[in-house]
Formats: C-alpha cells, structure tokens, sequence
C-alpha cells in the first residue's frame, strides 16, 4: 500500500517556520515583558522572587525562575511607591531601598535570558535619597550571577570625582573615567523622582555596532508623542555607539541588572537612593504601558495642545 503525504497550505508552512525560528530557548531577542514593583512588605529583599516575566519566555502567567541577591547591608524594601507625572502608569507595591553606610550597597536580579539580537527596552524610577555625588546606579550585567558589567546609567562618583556633578550619565564597560553625558545634562537631585527609559539595538549600522539610548525624565506630552509616532519621535538623552571606535567594544549579552549605591570614599558621604517600576520588553509600550492612551490624547489635547518636543 502505497502512502502519500498531504501538501499543507503554503500559510501553514509558513506559520510553522515562524514557529519554530520563533522559540525562546533557541533565539537570544528578548521575549515577552517583565515587570518588577517591589510587591513585597517592608523588609528584606534579597530571596524575593515577586513580580511577572522573569523566566526563560517571559511568560507573566508564568513562576519566575530568578530571586533578588542583595549585599549584606544596607538593601531593603521600604514603604510607599515612587511615583511620576500623570500619565504614567500608578505604581504597585512598595520601593526597593539601598542606603550605604561605610561600604557599596546593591541589589541583583537574573532576567533569566540572555538577550544580544533584535531590540531590548527598559525602564524604571529613581529617586536619590542623600545629598552626595558618590556613584547612585542602574548596571547590566553579562550573566546571571558574575559577568562583566556592560553599561551603567545614573551618577558616579568616585575619590577624583568633581564635587557638585550629580548627572545622569553612562559608563560604558565599568571604563573607570569615560562618563557620558549631553552638554544639557539632567541632575539626580535630592529627593527627586526620574524616569528613566532605555533602548538597546544590536548589530545596527551593518552589524558593526551595538547602540544604547536612553531618554531621562519625558513630559506628559513626551509619552502621548512616543504612543503616537514612536520613541524615536524625541530627542534622546544620550546615545552611545558600542563599536570600538571609542573604545566601547560590542555587547556580547545582557543577563542581570544591579541598582547600586557607593560607600563612603575620599571627598565623598555614601549614597543612598530609591528604585522602582522597573519594566523590561522588546517594545516601547511594554516599559511605559499608558492607560488608554487614545482617550487620554483626546483629553489632554482638549485641556492644553500637544506637547510634541522632550524637556531638556
């Protein structure tokens, strides 16, 4: 007897193959969202494995795979949320919390897939708690536990730091005194809370070149505009090209991050500062997810025109 195979439609097949080149435990794009608001009561933070997303698919229907490690002291969950502007979305939960004493204070978490193709978002809330310029900081990290430090964004100061420079800036590759900031650049500030979003394209410009930007504190206006016409409808905080021509060679993988503040050196008081809402996804609208933002447009546009250009 004679079997013959059935021709499946030329949709199918097609669906198939993307299927397949679509599975998360053989691709290194960034898969599905994860989201992290410090849903924990007040208390200790290290051994938390709360929010949605930190596993392999980024499933948030799914059980995280990844815990936070934290240093011994100094890293906590505290009271209250941070929170920013009008439009962005209400915090849940609570805050994490580092406050230095004599010695560095941080907190680390797995994204539990290592992304080096396609796009990666992120973005999260800040607020500086002490009035010093030691080093407040949101690092990415090559691998889950270890690795080498890939880019850092926030201020960093160290025993030959100029006094009164609390900027946003970025180090790339952990590169000691490169720091990188726009002529117009953002103060930390005390007590104040920032958003900070964040982009990283791999092999842009040919292949060549990994590239970094991130945008710090967008009005109102600045995430209708973004909902509307894409993040690359603003201006951006920074850009940072990792290709080697300025020494930054390319990103081999992003694994972890790490909120860090600095302990007390030469001309400096140790840090502290809060962080929260941090969110990461493959589209803008997954770190900024704005409530109905349609009828909210509408709203706004009633009320005072679009607000089409970022705060500088």
């Amino acid at each position: 007897m004679e079997l013959k195979m059935k021709t499946l439609p030329a949709f199918m097949v097609s669906a198939a193959a993307f299927a397949i080149s679509a599975a998360p435990l053989s691709a290194a794009v960034y898969f599905g969202s994860a989201y992290e608001p410090f849903d924990y009561a007040p208390g200790t933070l290290a051994g938390q494995n709360g929010g949605s997303g930190f596993n392999a698919s980024g499933d948030g229907s799914a059980a995280n795979t990844s815990s936070w490690t934290a240093s011994a002291a100094g890293a906590s969950v505290t009271a209250g949320s941070l929170t920013y502007g009008g439009l962005y979305p209400a915090s849940e939960g609570n805050k994490g919390s580092l406050v230095s004493s004599g010695s560095n204070a941080d907190f680390r978490r797995p994204l539990e897939q290592t992304v080096n193709e396609g796009s990666f978002y992120f973005s999260y809330l800040t607020r500086r708690t002490a009035a010093t310029e030691r080093t407040v900081n949101v690092a990415f990290f090559t691998a889950a536990t270890g690795g080498s430090e890939v880019f850092a964004i926030g201020q960093f100061g160290t025993g030959t730091y100029a006094a009164g420079d609390n900027r946003f800036q970025v180090s790339p590759h952990n590169t000691g005194s490169n720091y990188l900031a726009p002529a117009s650049a953002i103060e930390y500030g005390l007590n104040q809370v920032h958003l900070v979003i964040g982009r990283l394209d791999f092999d842009v410009a040919g292949g060549a070149t990994d590239r970094l930007t991130i945008w710090v504190d967008p009005t109102d206006g600045d995430l209708l505009n973004a909902w509307a016409n894409g993040i690359d409808a603003l201006t951006p905080y920074l850009t940072v090209d990792f290709d080697g021509s300025a020494g930054f060679g390319n990103i081999s993988g992003i694994a972890a991050f790490r909120p860090f503040v600095g302990g007390t050196v030469t001309g400096h008081t140790a840090a502290a500062a809060d962080f929260d809402e941090f969110r990461f996804g493959s589209t803008f609208q997954q770190v900024v997810p704005i409530p109905e933002p349609g009828s909210t447009l509408l709203g706004l546009l009633g009320v005072c025109g679009f607000i089409g250009r970022r705060r500088r």
